[in-house]
């Protein structure tokens, strides 16, 4: 995987050897923060549908995405990875 994240930082990843959630939490731990936006774009789908099985209102949606994210980012800061980042992005929701 080969992207321009938005932070402008050129991230590479073998295409051939997916990186896990729990190696891009591992890099954010060893200070490279932008490579946190691989987590968002890989769980927003599925942070969506579950927020819009009892949430209707997109604006509160993408509100409850973002605390979401955001509450996830937080705890990876205090959290050593025992739990999965989706674990923690669902709680946050």
């Amino acid at each position: 995987m080969i992207g321009v994240t938005a932070f402008g930082e050129l991230d590479r990843f073998d295409a051939d050897e997916p990186v896990t959630d729990a190696e891009v939490v591992a890099r954010v731990h060893r200070g490279d923060p932008w490579v946190f936006e691989i987590l968002v774009r890989r769980h927003a789908r599925s942070l969506y549908r579950t927020l819009r099985m009892s949430i209707r209102d997109d604006d509160r949606i993408e509100r409850a995405m973002i605390d979401g994210f955001v509450g996830a980012y937080r705890t990876l800061a205090a959290d050593e990875g025992e739990r999965g980042f989706c674990t923690d992005l669902l709680r946050g929701a």
